[in-house]
């Protein structure tokens, strides 16, 4: 992802919150209400797996009765799930899903703007 000078964006004066900013950052760069809704649900989403072999998820699937997230057919969606399962599970994120979080269109904008409302969610990471 490309550098972007936010101090020259959203410059900051002492009486700036938080909340300002987010909103500041929220007008140049927003998600659609779709958008929105998958980056709640994924709230509720377990850490993906899909790093381990097919066999050895059915096994624990059989074993557990533990499911993961299936990958949405959207490819952009999935990315921006990933993102925020991520978030939610106040995880890094992964060099395969921020890369392809920007490959789906996304900006570090978008990514501040998951980061500050995720993190202003009560639970969540501060």
């Amino acid at each position: 992802m490309a550098f972007m000078d936010f101090q020259a964006e959203f410059p900051l004066t002492p009486a700036a919150t938080r909340h300002d900013l987010f909103e500041a950052l929220v007008a140049q760069v927003d998600f659609s209400p779709l958008e929105w809704t998958v980056i709640s649900l994924a709230r509720h989403d377990r850490r993906p797996t899909d790093s381990l072999p097919s066999e050895l998820r059915r096994i624990i699937a059989l074993l557990f009765g533990e499911r993961g997230a299936r990958p949405l057919a959207n490819a952009r969606l999935e990315a921006l799930r990933r993102a925020a399962v991520a978030l939610w599970n106040r995880r890094p994120l992964a060099e395969s899903d921020a890369a392809a979080f920007g490959r789906a269109g996304f900006t570090s904008g978008h990514l501040n703007v998951l980061r500050m409302a995720i993190s202003s969610e009560p639970g969540a990471v501060a």
